[in-house]
């Protein structure tokens, strides 16, 4: 498709470089005033872009391509190439400035390596916020949802006069396909999740105390053909008993997958048998809520996953940003994966100045520092005593805050 895709776009054009003229938007007026009434931004969830006037953006790195066989609004989706720079870069102006306060940048993406886009928007004294987004590689088109990476000055959205979509790629030649530019709301009141992946013994013996001392639940996934019937000795799998435990305590015990695999390596076969392997083993072993929610290992998935999660699972989490708006695709909720004591609680700090969905996400065997993980949960403490967040389960992240 991806080949396909690009000779379409070639065929039918592209812009490099320069500004193209067909300005029809009425949200990108050229009045050029700078002090003029911003305009009200889209409803929640509206799309405010879906790429059918290309000549709404300035390319400032790379090339720009109309796409017409692949779509999600629209008749047509955009192509960025890098061309040999070290990114692709491209603009809209927004005359009179347009009130996105409150709301979150989404796309629909693809791209043919790993990579981190972003959508900055600017306001009109040049601070900006970087929304940011980790899509697997070689999936088709694919709404993702992006998270607060960065901020720069005291941005006041409500006032944004540029849209800027970026992706630096290196020294290789990359390609991006974007459409359907809308924006979610997400939480005033920040939700963090609590998350392991796993299902190492240490969850239970050392993370469960911290927790518990806090009055917090969390989410294990787990490995599931990897786990014990009984818990023997210390610093391996957790065992059915002390999963029971973790259930008892308000955690949910979540899917991995019944082993660890980079999934794009397998077969639909494969990758089914571990999906709906784990699944039965959970809903037979009395945690049928938990099997609800999957963690994709190693953050690994293609479109022949995402179909299969989503016909097994209400969400699934891979790696991304924090900060997150309202769920706006089920199959890619965001996970902060292995954040040190720093990393994490300047997520957390955001979360409670933006709002939005954190998901905090500890691989095997957990924490690097179980002393740092403490001080982390007794920072997230502190902020929600203040009432600027909540611990979130699952279960309330798909029930409340879905779109």
């Amino acid at each position: 498709m991806r080949r396909r895709s690009y000779l379409a776009a070639a065929a039918a054009g592209a812009f490099a470089g320069c500004l193209a003229t067909d300005r029809d938007d009425p949200s990108n007026g050229d009045d050029g005033d700078d002090d003029a009434e911003a305009v009200a931004g889209p409803d929640d969830g509206e799309t405010f872009d879906d790429f059918e006037r290309l000549g709404n953006w300035s390319v400032v790195a790379g090339s720009l391509h109309r796409v017409t066989e692949d779509a999600v609004a629209g008749s047509q989706s955009a192509l960025l190439r890098s061309d040999g720079e070290d990114r692709v870069r491209i603009v809209r102006e927004l005359s009179p400035p347009v009130d996105f306060s409150g709301l979150w940048p989404g796309l629909s993406l693809a791209t043919d390596a790993p990579a981190s886009p972003t959508v900055r928007l600017v306001d009109d004294d040049g601070d900006w916020v970087d929304f940011r987004h980790r899509p697997g590689a070689n999936t088709e088109l694919v709404r993702a949802n992006f998270g607060i990476d960065d901020v720069e000055g005291e941005p006041e959205l409500e006032r944004t006069a540029e849209i800027v979509v970026d992706q630096w790629v290196g020294e290789e030649t990359s390609q991006l396909w974007i459409d359907d530019l809308r924006f979610l709301s997400g939480p005033a009141t920040g939700r963090v999740m609590i998350g392991f992946d796993g299902g190492f013994e240490e969850e239970y013996t050392v993370g469960l105390p911290i927790l518990e001392e806090f009055g917090y639940p969390a989410t294990t996934f787990v490995n599931t053909e990897t786990l014990r019937e009984e818990a023997h000795h210390e610093g391996g799998r957790l065992a059915v008993p002390q999963l029971e435990e973790l259930a008892d305590a308000g955690w949910t015990v979540a899917s991995r997958g019944a082993l660890e695999a980079e999934y794009p390596t397998l077969t639909e076969e494969e990758q089914a048998a571990l999906i709906e392997e784990a699944v039965d083993w959970l809903e037979g072993r009395g945690f049928g809520d938990g099997a609800a929610y999957f963690s994709y290992p190693r953050g690994g998935y293609d479109d022949r996953t995402l179909e299969l999660v989503e016909s097994a699972h209400e969400l699934g989490f891979a790696s991304g940003f924090p900060a997150a708006a309202r769920i706006g695709n089920p199959l890619l909720c965001p996970k902060l994966v292995e954040p040190d004591v720093e990393t994490a609680k300047a997520a957390i700090d955001r979360t409670a100045a933006f709002g939005g969905i954190t998901a905090l996400c500890y691989r095997r065997p957990g924490p690097t520092s179980w002393e740092d993980f403490e001080e982390t949960i007794a920072h997230l403490a502190s902020l929600e005593t203040e009432s600027r967040l909540a611990v979130a389960t699952p279960r309330q992240l798909e029930t409340t805050h879905l779109h």
